[in-house]
């Protein structure tokens, strides 16, 4: 919480070479500072932790400080008043907002993240890949994710869908994810890894189709890497801007084609390259895809 947020501590506490972290909190019984971790897993990381406190029931009596000793006063500190999984909305100003993620997401770690149109409806949205199962003995494992799926309203709130409704349920350790049109539908399709288990494929069967784009920004960058794409419609108004990036979440890349979707008329795609020059190109109706060189040639089918 913010008046009592969780604390680490760190340096070499044994000097052997390598940085320790010591987690700790305020007890609500004593209000004395102790230890987040245990006698067990604490003396396997710094060995005179159970030269210093020959049983269990000594470490569980004692404070931090009685714990660790002298060395404490070498360390460093570090606090953490927030530990949700959060959106940070960029508005006019420069300044950011910070939204967590429906309760959902927070019930399990995140690796895997992905932002792509995944209903078609010309907002952006958000996967999560969950779970994390190799924690040390005294901590449970993580396991309350099933991969999340979350739909924008294009305003910055985001709405959980279910897994019975996406068909998302994967109950394993989910690791990288990646999002791409693999069977060339115009719809944003889904593989999520798994930590000794099977790398699930999810082919999207409803979204509306969206417009297929191609960046070449040149020889040397013929995916368009740093590139930043979006709609302008016949109204004048615009869709969410789509970044294209050489990583995109834990060990992932995704596609470099972008699926942008639409419910208006489309105008034209606006380009903005690495070097902050911007290309628009008129986009035909019912064009499925359209490429955009860097040399301002323009292909649409």
């Amino acid at each position: 919480t913010f008046n009592e947020p969780l604390r680490v501590t760190y340096s070499d506490f044994d000097n052997n070479g390598v940085v320790d972290i010591v987690e700790y909190h305020r007890d609500k019984l004593t209000g004395e500072m102790v230890p987040e971790r245990g006698r067990s897993c604490s003396t396997r990381a710094m060995p005179f932790i159970g030269q210093r406190n020959e049983s269990f029931e000594i470490f569980g009596s004692r404070t931090l400080e009685e714990v660790y000793g002298e060395c404490l006063k070498e360390g460093k500190v570090l606090e953490a008043n927030v530990l949700e999984h959060t959106v940070f909305l960029s508005g006019p100003t420069g300044q950011f907002t910070a939204r967590p993620l429906p309760i959902e997401a927070q019930f399990a770690p995140v690796f895997g993240l992905n932002i792509a149109d995944f209903n078609g409806d010309g907002t952006e949205d958000i996967f999560i890949a969950q779970n994390f199962f190799a924690s040390q003995r005294e901590t449970p494992r993580s396991d309350g994710g099933r991969g999340l799926l979350m739909l924008g309203d294009g305003a910055g709130a985001l709405e959980m869908v279910r897994g019975a409704e996406s068909g998302l349920t994967i109950y394993g350790e989910q690791r990288g994810s990646a999002v791409s049109d693999f069977n060339l539908d115009g719809r944003v399709d889904l593989v999520v890894t798994q930590n000794g288990a099977l790398t699930r494929l999810y082919r999207n069967l409803e979204a509306k189709p969206g417009l297929r784009v191609k960046v070449n920004a040149g020889p040397a960058n013929p995916t368009g890497v740093g590139a930043q794409v979006r709609l302008v419609f016949t109204d004048g108004t615009k869709g969410a801007v789509r970044l294209i990036t050489a990583g995109s979440g834990y060990w992932s890349q995704d596609s470099a084609i972008q699926i942008l979707g639409y419910k208006k008329p489309i105008q034209h795609l606006e380009v903005r390259w690495p070097d902050g020059q911007i290309t628009q190109k008129p986009v035909e109706k019912d064009a499925k895809e359209i490429t955009v060189e860097r040399a301002s040639k323009t292909a649409a089918r």
